[in-house]
């Protein structure tokens, strides 16, 4: 039997003498006890660090399949992309080739006379500053006539630059003009 005494403050005071008359008997079967304790407490942290790598290799198992599957909608995304684009290019070729086949439209207005014309709507003297000049030909195939003036910033040295009064689309079928100004040629 073993005595338990505290001393005058309240601590635990291990009995001495208990321990010192103990026999050898009794210390193998306390170590023994001791050695299990721990074999046991070692077996509880080993199951424990065994659920944690389980635990971990299932999450990365799982981030994994997750990656994958990310991965293969964003594969199954761009091939839908990339038909779209495909089929968005075939019908632009189609579109272009049957423009191409289609009859040019009667051109009753030449380059001249669609800057002629818009010369005219604008009132703008062929003595006048501005220049009015033929730009290019859009989509549809109009004239876009350019109306600018040419500013000379170094008498010297002639260098300067141009500013626009605006740009108009001429029909070359009807002579329609339209100020495209806006559309900033």
């Amino acid at each position: 039997m073993m005595e338990v005494n505290f001393d005058a403050s309240g601590d635990y005071v291990e009995n001495i003498n208990f321990v010192d008359n103990a026999s050898e008997e009794q210390i193998a079967l306390l170590q023994n006890q001791i050695q299990e304790q721990q074999k046991q407490l070692s077996d509880l942290e080993q199951q424990q660090m065994e659920k944690e790598l389980d635990d971990y290799y299932a999450q990365l198992e799982e981030d994994r399949q997750k990656e994958e599957e990310a991965q293969a909608k964003a594969d199954a995304e761009a091939s839908l992309e990339d038909e779209a684009q495909t089929e968005s290019e075939s019908e632009q070729e189609e579109d272009t080739e049957a423009f191409e086949e289609e009859e040019p439209a009667e051109q009753t207005v030449s380059q001249e006379q669609a800057i002629q014309l818009v010369r005219d709507q604008q009132g703008i003297s062929e003595d006048s500053p501005l220049l009015v000049e033929y730009d290019h030909l859009d989509d549809s195939g109009n004239y876009i006539i350019h109306v600018y003036e040419s500013v000379v910033d170094n008498e010297e040295t002639g260098e300067g630059h141009t500013a626009t009064q605006g740009w108009y689309q001429v029909s070359p079928s009807d002579g329609a003009i339209t100020d495209v100004t806006v559309d900033g040629y």
